[in-house]
């Protein structure tokens, strides 16, 4: 029963990194667009 919670939550963990490592570069990307847009006025 332990063994089956424990890994409920080392899977909920591994969703939990994977979302934040999709999140993390789309968040990088847009901001680097964003300043870049700010800096020469055009995308």
């Amino acid at each position: 029963m332990e063994y089956q919670d424990k890994k409920r939550k080392i899977k909920i963990s591994a969703k939990f990194i994977l979302a934040i490592g999709t999140t993390i570069p789309t968040v990088v990307t847009a901001g680097i667009a964003f300043i870049h847009f700010i800096m020469t006025g055009s995308i």
